[in-house]
């Protein structure tokens, strides 16, 4: 006979059984009875043994990296250096040797052109006299008429005139009158000039003398400087500039007029006394003060 699926388990029907082919307590019914005395009780179970020792854990994945630090403060400014000590000073240079002197009596040539030093002492006595006794300048015969002084009273025979022409005569005589304050020079032979001062009279002698000098020579020409500050030349200074002079301008006198260039000044003492003349570019005309004739 077979039951139905269907009422297993159910009331009126059949009770299931579990896998080991017992029907389980939950479906036996209560069953009332009295009660039983109390069991003794049972013996401690025996201690079971350790368990197998466990396998190790996988390793763990590792940690993400951490947040970067915060950043340290700015460390303190250092302290300034101990300043060095000075350097020792250099040593002082050692002096230039001195430059070569010059002496004046010595000559240095250049490619030809000569600069020279000299200094000659004069000899013998040289007097001028710029008029004659009477306050004249011309002269017409024989012997001269001038004051008597120190000077000319020292005029002794054989001494040389010279007139302001270049003209030389020789003294023969001198002899002051009784009485007169002028002293007469005779030379002998007439001279007849106009004018005939300034003269000088030099004694045998005489040798003209000169402070130290300084002569340049480039060629055959010479320009001469002396101690004074004159410089003395016998060619021509051209000069492009202006020319200032502070003190005096002196022209030596002429008794015959040059050929002329137009703004050329003379001295002529052509006519007895000098007198000054300019060239207009035609002729020469006489200067007058505050006008021209």
């Amino acid at each position: 006979m077979f039951e139905s699926k269907i009422n297993r388990g159910k009331a009126n029907g059949y009770a299931p059984l579990d896998g080991s082919g017992k029907v389980p307590l939950d479906k036996l019914p209560n069953v009332v009875g009295q009660s039983g005395t109390a069991g003794s009780s049972g013996t401690s179970g025996v201690n079971g043994s350790s368990g197998a020792t466990g396998t190790n854990g996988t390793s763990g994945i590792n940690g993400t990296s951490g947040t970067n630090g915060v950043s340290g403060t700015s460390g303190v400014d250092g302290t300034s250096g101990v300043d060095g000590t000075s350097g020792v000073d250099g040593t002082s240079g050692v002096n230039g040797t001195s430059g070569t002197s010059i002496l004046l009596d010595s000559t240095l040539t250049f490619e030809g052109n000569i600069i020279s030093g000299s200094s000659v002492p004069q000899t013998g006595t040289k007097i001028t006299i710029a008029q004659d006794y009477y306050g004249g300048t011309g002269l017409n015969g024989s012997g001269l008429i001038v004051a008597d002084n120190a000077e000319t009273s020292g005029v002794q025979n054989g001494w040389i005139i010279r007139f302001y022409d270049g003209t030389i005569r020789t003294v023969i005589g001198t002899s002051t009158p009784l009485g007169e304050s002028f002293r007469a020079i005779a030379f002998g032979s007439t001279v007849s000039l106009n004018p005939a001062y300034p003269v000088t009279i030099e004694s045998p002698d005489y040798q003209i003398g000169s402070d130290a000098s300084v002569e340049l020579k480039v060629g055959d020409n010479r320009w001469t400087f002396d101690n004074g500050g004159s410089l003395n030349t016998p060619s021509n200074i051209n000069v492009t500039g202006s020319v200032n002079i502070s003190n005096v301008m002196k022209l030596a006198p002429v008794t015959n007029f040059p050929s002329g260039q137009a703004g050329m000044l003379v001295a002529s003492a052509s006519y007895g006394k000098t007198n000054l003349y300019m060239y207009d570019g035609s002729n020469w005309k006489w200067l007058v003060t505050g006008s021209i004739v």
